[in-house]
């Protein structure tokens, strides 16, 4: 084997490679998905195989907002002083005019952000981060509904906030070695992951129901060290993700959705995926209407695991006096966080709403929680200090700001409705293999 280097990524938002939004490049495997969810800053993470290279993530920060806002670019360089005043006089002349129901008219008259022109200006499910810290900052801190302006290298930005979704991704600085295998590594993986195929063949061909074969096979893959993990593919605009080749999504594709295809079915060969083998079950097909047994059994399973994880992290809380005592018969740290009621978000534990509904259901200043089951963990909360929102004079800029809101997501909500009424299924990606015609 022959490193040929290092890199090291900083400040960049990364998502599980399950995600059909995240940016190529910017993933981590989604059978670390729980671990990076669950990770606090400055945790470290790895080493861990991805697509061939071996890599060392650390948390440094966690985005806790899916943002989608829309902008008119007023293009002029910061260094140029002319180009500035001339941008600011035409921001000044025309933000006054400008509201959520005209806005799509001054993106067409005056943005000069070729990117997103066609969009209306906007930009969707985007996080901090990933763009310039002042077009970051104004979609994050200002109120949904609000146009305003912020000044960046490129230009004057005129903005409008228009939605923000909760999410639990981590920020990461990576550390990445790529490993390039000799001829003999190439050649003993060949043959390694041949017999492998060739046993798997021989022994699941001695089982009677597809369910069983799948366990075999995933009893088989375990004993000879190898991960096996479910992959998700919808009917309807089959997508597929963390495969780095289309010959292998073709040929995923082609065994799932083959005429007479069942549970148990396997490849006839293995998959090549540029640096990596697969080897390809079916271990699913999940009709419309109420699940089978089958359909649940994983999510049966993990859920059991995780009710006896959470029930024994939970008897090793009971008995604890402080909050010190307890970090200390865990071995863990005491994480000061700021919680409201609108934003079911924990800073380091992302997105817990059961959690925050708990903490303001009557607990005083001073006072701790009993153990609380979260969806990444297990919370015992100390409230410091509680601060009263400010009463309102009356609450027309809420209900602008929500109005706002609902207006700029009624095209997309009413689309989507008439998709699913018409049952429109996408077949294009099969059509693509002559799968389905």
């Amino acid at each position: 084997m022959t490193s040929n280097g290092s890199q090291v990524r900083t400040m960049a938002t990364f998502k599980s490679d399950k995600d059909e939004k995240a940016r190529e490049g910017m993933t981590y495997p989604s059978y670390l998905d729980s671990s990076f969810k669950s990770a606090q800053v400055g945790d470290v993470i790895g080493p861990y195989l991805d697509n061939g290279n071996t890599r060392i993530a650390k948390v440094l920060d966690v985005n806790s907002n899916s943002l989608t806002a829309r902008h008119i670019l007023i293009a002029a360089q910061k260094e140029d002083e002319a180009a500035v005043a001339k941008a600011k006089k035409v921001v000044d002349s025309i933000l006054p005019l400008i509201n959520t129901n005209n806005f799509e008219e001054y993106v067409v008259k005056f943005s000069e952000d070729p990117g997103s022109k066609a969009t209306g200006g906007k930009y969707e499910d985007f996080m901090d981060y990933e763009m310039v810290p002042e077009f970051s900052k104004f979609a994050t801190d200002e109120p949904i509904g609000k146009i305003g302006y912020v000044q960046t290298n490129f230009g004057f930005h005129i903005m409008e906030n228009i939605e923000r979704k909760p999410i639990n991704a981590p920020v990461l600085a990576l550390i990445q070695k790529t490993l390039t295998p000799s001829q003999n590594t190439i050649d003993d993986k060949d043959k390694e992951v041949y017999d492998m195929l060739f046993e798997l063949d021989e022994k699941l061909a001695k089982k009677e129901s597809g369910m069983s074969k799948v366990q075999l096979f995933d009893t088989i893959a375990s004993r000879a060290g190898k991960f096996s993990r479910a992959v998700t593919i919808m009917d309807d605009a089959p997508k597929l993700y963390g495969f780095t080749s289309k010959f292998a999504e073709d040929k995923l594709l082609a065994l799932a959705f083959k005429e007479g295809a069942a549970v148990g079915d396997m490849v006839s060969s293995p998959i090549k995926d540029k640096n990596r083998y697969i080897i390809a079950i079916v271990s699913a097909i999940k009709q419309k209407g109420s699940p089978t047994f089958e359909d649940m059994a994983d999510v049966i399973k993990r859920d059991y695991i995780e009710d006896q994880k959470a029930k024994r992290i939970t008897a090793k809380m009971v008995g604890a006096k402080s909050l010190k005592d307890l970090s200390t018969k865990l071995n863990l740290g005491i994480q000061k966080a700021e919680v409201t009621f609108a934003n079911p978000q924990i800073t380091g534990g992302g997105y817990e709403p059961e959690v925050i509904g708990a903490l303001f259901s009557g607990l005083k200043d001073g006072q701790r929680s009993l153990p609380l089951r979260g969806k990444s963990g297990i919370y015992v909360v100390q409230i410091e200090q509680t601060t009263k929102a400010p009463a309102a004079a009356n609450y027309m800029v809420e209900k602008d700001q929500l109005l706002a809101s609902l207006k700029g997501g009624a095209q997309n909500q009413a689309k989507r409705a008439l998709v699913k009424e018409a049952e429109v299924v996408d077949n294009r990606r099969l059509f693509e293999i002559n799968i389905r015609r």
